[in-house]
């Protein structure tokens, strides 16, 4: 058994590979990720490019969540 972050492992509890044994209880994290850069480098083509991508790939695991959890909340995990 482990505690993981959802964003970590919603993919494989849609899959099956994993099983949410208590799937009623979720502990809200109360820190995030941040993209640190100089405040010079906001508009540099590469900060830009990693900033652009992370939006990106948030948006497509919102668009995903929904989905995966549908199963989340299904009792025999699948």
């Amino acid at each position: 058994m482990a505690l993981g972050r959802s964003v970590l492992v919603a993919e494989d509890l849609a899959a099956g590979r994993l099983v949410a044994p208590f799937p009623q209880i979720r502990l809200q994290a109360e820190r995030g990720y941040d993209l640190v850069h100089r405040p010079d480098n906001r508009d540099h083509p590469k900060v830009r490019a990693v900033r652009e991508w992370l939006t990106d790939e948030i948006r497509q695991f919102l668009a995903d969540i929904d989905r995966w959890s549908v199963s989340f909340a299904e009792p025999d995990g699948h």
